[in-house]
């Protein structure tokens, strides 16, 4: 079942539609095809297990001059497996599915692989947001509608110090943590008067602080500019032992991430992360134990150090 849903099949799955379709309209050769592959199979050790393994695919074939051919016609829609199902029923017992108004229409009857409230996560605040509350999901909604509408929002929340305060901010991303088990948005200020392009800087709003939350005007693409968070690079690197190179990518699977072969079992990852979540990159680092070595930068190498200090549980090589 895990490689049924695993992000590696599903890519392969990606990668082999894509040269399909581009063998119905163009000739492809050998370069072609592995330009197509490395587009969706970003790690070069996997866009090599794919090259590998596509005579055993027989989707695809070559002719005399090297130019890949299919005898395929069509793309074709695959039913849903009562694997399948059953995983997706799963999906939609995690409250946060609420959030988004995702149907369960043709599940009926099906039984989920497993109960998720049975699942204890380790080092995850017992005190998240509340997803089954009426306004929180409201304000959820809201805020996506306003992102995917480029739209901005009038919000009234209350700072950690207990102040409320109301403004017009644009919003930019809708963020999870898992340690905090919270939602937050990433906005920027909004001046509705002034024909200058919006400032870059931004704020973060746990949404469980959110008292009001309403759709404002349209915005155009002048006046939405950009915008900048502290960002640093810690570079990791992983033994992989225990399946801990596919462990790491999962665990940092929402920060930016590349991952290098340096030779036998030893990967490097350079994670690209915001500053702010410096506290949960720590922890996790710190879940692998013995696998994970911090390389650089130094700082940053220092910082968590510092965080972990106290800790008595197993540190990771500095």
């Amino acid at each position: 079942m895990s490689e049924i849903f695993s992000e590696i099949y599903g890519l392969h799955y990606k990668a082999m539609r894509a040269i399909l379709e581009r063998s119905w309209d163009e000739e492809i050769n050998k370069k072609v095809l592995r330009q197509t592959v490395s587009e969706i199979l970003l790690d070069p050790d996997m866009i090599q297990e794919f090259m590998d393994r596509l005579p055993e695919f027989r989707l695809i074939d070559t002719n005399e001059k090297g130019i890949y051919y299919t005898m395929i016609e069509d793309m074709i829609d695959m039913p849903l497996t009562l694997l399948e199902k059953r995983w997706m029923k799963t999906m939609l017992l995690d409250p946060r599915i609420a959030l988004f108004d995702i149907s369960a229409d043709g599940l009926e009857g099906i039984e989920p692989l497993y109960n998720p409230s049975n699942i204890i996560v380790m080092e995850k605040y017992s005190d998240g947001d509340d997803y089954y509350d009426e306004k929180y999901i409201e304000h959820f909604r809201t805020i996506l509608n306003a992102i995917k509408n480029e739209k901005s929002l009038r919000i009234t929340f209350i700072t950690r110090g207990n102040k409320e305060i109301s403004t017009n901010c644009i919003p930019r991303e809708l963020e999870y943590s898992a340690r905090d088990d919270r939602f937050r948005l990433i906005a920027s200020k909004f001046d509705s008067d002034s024909d200058s392009i919006i400032p870059v800087d931004t704020f973060i709003i746990n949404l469980s602080s959110i008292k009001s939350c309403d759709l404002g005007q349209s915005i155009p693409p002048a006046k939405r500019g950009g915008y900048s968070r502290e960002m640093r690079t810690l570079v990791l690197e992983i033994t992989d032992e225990r399946n801990a190179r596919w462990r790491a990518s999962a665990h940092f699977s929402q920060f930016m991430n590349r991952i290098e072969n340096l030779g036998g079992d030893k990967y490097r990852i350079t994670l690209d992360y915001p500053a702010e979540d410096e506290a949960e990159i720590a922890i996790r680092a710190l879940s692998f134990g013995p696998y994970i070595k911090v390389l650089e930068p130094q700082s940053v190498v220092d910082r968590i150090k510092e965080k972990l200090n106290n800790q008595t549980l197993l540190q990771p090589h500095f």
